[in-house]
């Protein structure tokens, strides 16, 4: 095999090798029930947005204004949340169990939605 076809997996698996980047704990961390919540208001803002983007092509409503509201509703700052998920998002492992979290309120708000 030539050489040039050996250094891509070589580079690829040094990068493996390098430890993960340590992300400090910002001093305004959302706590994890509520970013929870926030993720949840998020995903069904960008749900709302997508259903009346295919009924309404000239749509003037951007996930700004109803990111802005949902910062509002949660008495936090768009700096605070992006913070918050660039901590959480660092831990792999533990932001797959808040997402399945997420997951599981939104199959239970869509039960109840379809069972009404």
């Amino acid at each position: 095999m030539p050489r040039k076809y050996l250094i891509l997996p070589l580079l690829l698996l040094v990068a493996a090798c390098v430890p993960d980047q340590i992300v400090e704990k910002p001093n305004n961390l959302i706590k994890e029930e509520q970013f929870v919540e926030v993720l949840c208001d998020i995903h069904l803002a960008d749900a709302v947005l997508s259903n009346q983007r295919l009924h309404d092509k000239n749509l003037t409503d951007t996930s700004a204004s109803y990111y802005n509201y949902i910062y509002i509703k949660h008495s936090i700052t768009r700096y605070q949340f992006n913070q918050s998920l660039k901590y959480y998002s660092a831990d792999p492992e533990n932001f797959d169990k808040m997402y399945r979290d997420v997951v599981s309120r939104m199959e239970k708000l869509a039960n109840k939605l379809n069972s009404n």
